[in-house]
């Protein structure tokens, strides 16, 4: 089973960078306008079947992720077992964050069939936009400590742990300025825009790396094993 950890790791982490990108960055925004409640559901009701596309996409997420927790804390327990344990908790509590913003997404199509919803159609969005963006504060710490773990892991480039660091510090200030910042929302596409790409490639470098470079990983000493760096 160890040796199918940087397999299964990468995989996964692959599979949630394509569900994401289709759930949130296609569909989603074709049916959510911000600010606009009537035409959020007109949208909803024209393109139901890119809601349910977005709400499969994100539960299917969802239990990835809560298999990553497992997988990566397996997989740097022979770096570190304490900051290992740390970074799967973190992730552990973003993904039930997760979890709980997804609930929100699964209240909407009762109203769907209506013509009266609109007003609880928006509320239901903005409360998984909200939550979630709250879930990635804590996943923000998860990249941090996930890139710190990288950059002490012999074998694994250290700018692929670096660039874990830099996108998770992205989604800790994003998140918190749009949460706590007045006035963020009038230039948090700008940044997003901006920052994007690093962000997304915190976590794809990590799972190209594990698919193309497995046999490195699985060079590295068993779990009694701690880095010279940390030790």
């Amino acid at each position: 089973m160890r040796r199918k950890l940087p397999l299964f790791t990468g995989i996964s982490l692959l599979t949630m960078a394509i569900l994401a990108g289709i759930g949130y960055g296609y569909a989603f925004p074709q049916i959510y306008i911000r600010d606009n409640a009537p035409a959020t559901f007109t949208n909803l009701a024209v393109n139901n079947d890119l809601f349910i596309c977005f709400i499969v996409c994100f539960l299917v997420i969802f239990l990835l992720d809560l298999l990553l927790c497992w997988f990566l804390y397996r997989l740097f327990q022979q770096v570190n077992s304490s900051l290992a344990i740390l970074m799967a908790l973190a992730r552990l509590v973003y993904s039930t964050v997760l979890g709980w913003a997804i609930v929100h997404l699964l209240m909407i199509p009762p109203f769907i069939p209506g013509h009266t919803g609109s007003t609880a159609v928006m509320f239901h969005f903005e409360s998984f936009l909200t939550i979630w963006s709250l879930g990635l504060i804590v996943f923000g710490v998860h990249l941090v400590l996930l890139g710190y773990l990288l950059i002490k892991t012999p074998a694994v480039p250290k700018l692929i742990g670096y660039m874990a660091v830099f996108a998770g510090l992205c989604y800790l200030l994003t998140n918190m300025a749009a949460r706590f910042l007045p006035g963020y929302a009038a230039y948090s596409d700008t940044v997003d825009m901006v920052l994007s790409l690093p962000m997304a490639l915190g976590e794809l470098l990590l799972a190209t790396w594990l698919l193309v470079k497995k046999e490195r990983w699985n060079k590295l000493p068993g779990p009694g094993y701690v880095s010279p760096d940390m030790a």
